[in-house]
């Protein structure tokens, strides 16, 4: 089952999903989740950076 903060949580990863789209990527996001709360947060440049290691949830790791 969901609940808000589920909910909250996935907007914010789609917000994140949202910000790769208007740098010119792919429509992929993610958030880091630490006993619900977001920690870090990422999202797609394979195409921005020309390599197709960073997937979103590497992204967030590495920010973290």
């Amino acid at each position: 089952m969901t609940n808000d903060n589920d909910r909250a949580l996935m907007a914010e990863a789609l917000t994140e999903a949202q910000k790769g789209v208007d740098s010119g990527g792919m429509p992929f996001g993610s958030v880091l989740v630490i006993d619900g709360e977001i920690v870090s947060r990422g999202h797609n440049r394979q195409i921005q950076d020309n390599d197709f290691w960073p997937m979103p949830r590497w992204s967030a790791l590495a920010i973290s």
